[in-house]
């Protein structure tokens, strides 16, 4: 009988890191080993707790009765399955991917630091049976190395294996029809519109540069930005695409892959760019250099500088067979070090091991 792995979701209407390894995960080879069901949450979690959701959370663990339970981060989504998971008898069936931690975000307020620093995500982590972090970076975070209790090492989030095409349509591809049409070189940003990716420092940065710049996502200060391009007078080099369902598809269709965040640990979206063979110009932050090697697969430069930014990216616009050799080494070092070949035998044998520990203990 296949034993059952409760997964974690959080806001499910979004395109986000956890639930993508998620998916990895449930997709791969190990569906067919185990039994996989989810636990979501899709309330809003603010600052008071949520009994109701708490009670539910409690309710569908104990109905799934499941020999792990896979929690996909820390902030208030983690607390809430932690806790949940120890009201429900299962705080020993626990695994915990770190994926980055709230007091990372630029706009958190010092009681919120505080909050999520010394109580809410050490609660995290000193409670998980395992846990595992998806860059070096976040393995060395003080709230990870001061209460993990069982490390089970750094695991690369794997490529993600998604298969957009069934879901393509007629809007997708004039969309396609009208890049293909630009002549110009073609710079493409993925990811949510926050302040947080340093969008600030790109639209400055392409006062100086000779190219078009594609932002695909979308976020709360989408506005801004857009009125920014206005300000700044470059709304003939900036293009919004909002929300593409399958922007992988179209990767292939642009020169050079911009990310300038702020803070990070290890971005699905540079994985999708380099396995689509572009070039990456990105910042010298949390797990990012562990995917891109400066001057091999891609430029880093330091965050917050318009100017580093602007410099790197124009040294690649400059030099067609340098973006050509850099994205193919950017395509052979991600297969080579981040396939699901690859990443999820690691989270195989730690399932396995902890799921064993369990039932030698209930015997």
């Amino acid at each position: 009988m296949k034993k059952k792995i409760l997964v974690s979701y959080y806001n499910t209407h979004q395109v986000g890191g956890p639930n993508v390894s998620s998916d990895n995960i449930i997709n791969s080879y190990l569906g067919e080993k185990y039994s996989f069901s989810k636990i979501i949450i899709n309330e809003h979690l603010g600052k008071v707790l949520r009994i109701k959701t708490l009670r539910r959370l409690i309710r569908e663990i104990k109905e799934a009765n499941p020999d792990l339970i896979l929690i996909g981060g820390l902030q208030l989504h983690g607390f809430y399955l932690m806790l949940a998971s120890k009201l429900a008898g299962y705080k020993k069936r626990t695994f915990v991917i770190v994926h980055g931690s709230a007091c990372d975000a630029i706009h958190i307020g010092k009681f919120s630091k505080f909050l999520f620093g010394k109580i809410i995500e050490p609660f995290i982590v000193r409670n998980a049976a395992c846990l595992t972090t998806v860059c070096k970076q976040m393995s060395e975070n003080k709230i990870v190395k001061n209460n993990v209790k069982n490390f089970g090492g750094v695991i690369h989030n794997p490529i993600p294996q998604i298969d957009y095409p069934k879901r393509q349509n007629q809007q997708f591809a004039i969309l396609k029809s009208s890049i293909l049409n630009d002549t110009r070189v073609k710079l493409i940003y993925t990811g949510r519109i926050v302040q947080d990716k340093g969008l600030d420092y790109l639209l400055e940065a392409m006062l100086s540069l000779d190219a078009a710049l594609y932002l695909a996502g979308d976020g709360p200060d989408i506005e801004k930005y857009k009125q920014m391009t206005i300000n700044l007078g470059i709304t003939d080099k900036v293009v919004f695409l909002g929300k593409v369902y399958g922007v992988v598809n179209i990767l292939d269709l642009f020169d050079i892959f911009v990310f300038p965040s702020l803070h990070e640990n290890l971005p699905n979206s540079i994985l999708e760019a380099c396995f689509s063979g572009l070039p990456v110009v990105a910042t010298d932050v949390g797990g990012i250099p562990e995917i891109i090697q400066d001057g091999f697969n891609g430029l880093l430069v330091i965050p917050r500088s318009s100017k580093c930014l602007a410099n790197a990216i124009a040294k690649l616009i400059s030099n067609k067979q340098e973006r050509l050799k850099m994205g193919n080494n950017a395509k052979e070092f991600v297969i080579k070090n981040f396939s699901n070949s690859i990443i999820i035998p690691k989270y195989e044998f730690l399932f396995d091991s902890l799921i064993q520990k369990n039932i030698v203990k209930n015997k």
